[in-house]
């Protein structure tokens, strides 16, 4: 199924718990999570410089945009080998060339559910990594963050420790549609696309977080266009029928301007 795409486009990918997970090697969580899985896409699915199968971390350019693929299954915790290249590689960018920073990992930093109390678990994940990436993410302004691991779809505000810096607003469109504007805002926005396939993961809580705009469960793929340097396009598409489901348009006034420092709680 994958084989026909990823022969024919560029084909990035992101070590998860079902290609890492097991006792005995180097993943940072020491469970059963690939049930045999282990390996497979970090043995046949090539990733980009400098990742390797026991440091599956790399970044990678693609016309305005800059990716970073972390690994959120190998140890990220502060000082360790991966957290330092991630540093390394955002205070790098080079925002003439790439001015927009987009990074990508398994589990998600910021994820509605109610699935916790184990080290694995979407909430202690999340825990684990806010305290850690997010003063990354807000110094070096990475505008959009994505990630899968939940089969669920989930849009979230620009957030920062948890609190809303900026909702995004909505646009009714003269066909009826409707398309949400992030107008420079001063935090990464974060987006969960994990229903690529599998069985759905029903576990968001109601009433929402106040960062998480929109969670629903369609089986699809979301569309990303850099317009220019101050413009970012998201779509994201039903696989069945085609149908665009959200739509989010972020802007950002200039690309070399950091995050505003005044709200930097850290």
């Amino acid at each position: 199924m994958i084989s026909p795409m990823a022969g024919s486009a560029l084909y990035l990918t992101t070590v998860g718990n079902h290609d890492s997970d097991w006792i005995d090697n180097s993943s940072y969580y020491v469970t059963t999570s690939c049930g045999g899985e282990c390996s497979v896409s970090a043995l046949l699915i090539p990733m980009p410089k400098p990742a390797t199968r026991r440091k599956p971390w790399w970044s990678y350019d693609v016309g305005l945009l800059h990716f970073v693929g972390m690994s959120t299954e190998h140890n990220f915790t502060v000082g360790s080998e991966q957290y330092r290249w991630i540093e390394s590689d955002l205070r790098s960018v080079n925002r003439s060339v790439t001015p927009w920073v987009i990074f990508g990992a398994h589990r998600a930093m910021y994820i509605n559910s109610k699935y916790g109390g184990r080290v694995d678990s979407d909430i202690d994940a999340m825990e684990l990594m806010l305290p850690i990436l997010e003063p990354l993410m807000f110094k070096y302004k990475v505008n959009l963050a994505v990630y899968g691991h939940n089969h669920s779809v989930q849009r979230q505000s620009a957030v920062l420790k948890k609190k809303v810096v900026q909702r995004s607003t909505a646009v009714n469109n003269s066909d009826g549609t409707v398309t949400y504007m992030q107008i420079n805002p001063q935090a990464t926005v974060h987006m969960v696309i994990g229903t690529g396939g599998a069985t759905f993961t029903k576990n968001a809580v109601s009433p929402p977080p106040s960062w998480n705009e929109k969670t629903f469960y369609k089986y699809g793929y979301a569309k990303l266009s850099a317009v220019n340097s101050t413009v970012l396009d998201w779509k994201w598409v039903h696989s069945l029928s085609g149908a665009v489901l959200d739509h989010l348009v972020l802007t950002q006034e200039n690309p070399f301007l950091h995050f505003d420092l005044t709200i930097d709680p850290f």
